[in-house]
């Protein structure tokens, strides 16, 4: 199957090109990935100024955090870190998991 698509060469009207040569516009194009910001994941605004006072702006920096960290800043509770983790989880994204030591015994 073969699209019409703009191009911006020396020809004299639109060019065919087939529909696989072409970028998904759909899917790929709304995909939420790291480098999206946090207002992609659906969040409040509050929560996402609140997010952005802590120097957080995009999905992978939310990530790189574990729910202890998140609940150290100010304003943030139990209700407003269990609704962070449904919006990721909805996109396929979850917080760092804290590490637990484990200490051998001998």
């Amino acid at each position: 199957m073969f699209e019409r698509e703009e191009t911006s060469d020396f020809s004299n009207g639109p060019v065919e090109v087939p529909a696989s040569h072409t970028r998904a516009r759909s899917s790929s194009h709304d995909r939420l990935g790291l480098g999206s910001y946090l207002e992609r994941l659906g969040l409040p605004a509050r929560t996402v100024s609140l997010l952005n006072g802590q120097q957080i702006y995009t999905v992978g920096a939310l990530v790189q955090l574990t729910e202890a960290q998140i609940l150290a800043f100010p304003q943030f509770g139990p209700k407003r870190v269990a609704m962070i983790k449904r919006s990721l989880a909805t996109s396929g994204f979850r917080l760092k998991q804290a590490r637990t030591t484990s200490r051998g015994r001998s």
